[in-house]
Parts: C-alpha cells; sequence; structure tokens
C-alpha cells in the first residue's frame, strides 16, 4: 500500500513539475514572438524617422527635392519617396540616401536606398505602414500636391506576433519635418 501511495506522490508532482515547464516554454514562445514584433517596429520607425527628417533638403536650391507619399500608386499613403541633397550636399540627388523609397511586401519593410538601386528588406516583420501628413496649423493633408508643405508626420506600423496570425503589434509615432512647409 506504501508503494501505491508513493507512486501516487511521485505522479502528482512530476505531472506539477512537467505541467509547469510546459507553461514556462509556451510563455517563452509568445513573449519571444512579441518582442520579435517590437524589435521590426523599432527599427522600421527608426529607418522611416531617419529618412523622413533628411527628406526635402536643399542647400543649393536646385528644387529637385520632394516628398512624395504615394509613389506606387496604391491610393493610399502607404509607401513613401524621398528626395533630397545631402550626402554631400553637391547639387544633385545621385548620392545613396539622396533618393529613398519605402514600402511593405510579405510582412517586410524594403527600402531602395538610392535611385535606380535594388530595393533591401530592412525589417521583418512589418505588416502595415500608414502616413498621416500634418500642416504647420495641424490640419491633416490629404491630397498629395498638399504633402510638401507638411510639417509633421504621424507613422503607424504594424506587425504579426506570428507569421500567419492576425494579432499584430503596432506602434504610432510623430516624425518633425526639418525642410520644407
Amino acid at each position: 500500500m506504501e508503494l501505491v501511495i508513493s507512486m501516487l506522490l511521485l505522479s502528482l508532482i512530476v505531472g506539477a513539475f512537467c505541467g509547469a515547464v510546459f507553461t514556462a516554454q509556451s510563455t517563452y514562445t509568445s513573449q519571444r514572438a512579441i518582442l520579435r514584433a517590437q524589435q521590426g517596429l523599432r527599427s522600421a520607425e527608426l529607418t522611416i524617422a531617419t529618412v523622413l527628417r533628411a527628406g526635402g533638403a536643399d542647400p543649393h536650391r536646385t528644387d529637385s527635392t520632394l516628398i512624395d507619399p504615394d509613389p506606387l500608386g496604391h491610393g493610399a499613403f502607404d509607401n513613401l519617396r524621398v528626395v533630397g541633397d545631402f550626402n554631400p550636399p553637391d547639387g544633385d540627388v545621385e548620392d545613396p540616401l539622396e533618393d529613398v523609397l519605402v514600402r511593405t511586401g510579405g510582412d517586410t519593410l524594403y527600402v531602395r536606398w538610392q535611385a535606380d538601386g535594388p530595393e533591401h528588406p530592412v525589417a521583418t516583420p512589418v505588416r502595415k505602414l500608414a502616413f498621416e501628413y500634418y500642416a504647420e496649423d495641424g490640419s491633416v493633408l490629404t491630397r498629395p500636391s498638399d504633402i510638401p508643405g507638411a510639417r509633421s508626420v504621424r507613422l503607424r506600423l504594424s506587425a504579426p506576433r506570428a507569421p500567419s496570425s492576425d494579432v499584430t503589434e503596432a506602434r504610432e509615432t510623430w516624425i518633425y519635418l526639418r525642410n520644407g512647409g
């Protein structure tokens, strides 16, 4: 009888221990997925903010700079092209980082760092990208022709917690433009 009681107690202890291990592993896996999504969003946010802040730089007044809110023609502000003369300021926009295209596809943020250059994956996972442009008085700019007068941009990003998941992490930030307006 004592052997049966000992085996029962051992089974309960081992079962509880295995349950705790499985719970810890499941929690770790879900936290790792959330952290991966958050890191991808932070990387995308930093990249886009840096690109936007350099947009419109035109020290030689060549009028060759621009912020194109929809260069791919999606009919939505979900992609971006920024042109500025700063690397070095030499009167043209043919240098690296002076004509940058940003877009998403397949849960990845792609950036083309130079005109006619290849696109490079920069951050993953990034599923959605949305820009809202604001004038100096705080009004929302909805027409692409008004965007050159923008003073700030609200950037919204989202990333899936898992590759095939509809559950997402989201990030929102404001970027204040240095040039133009």
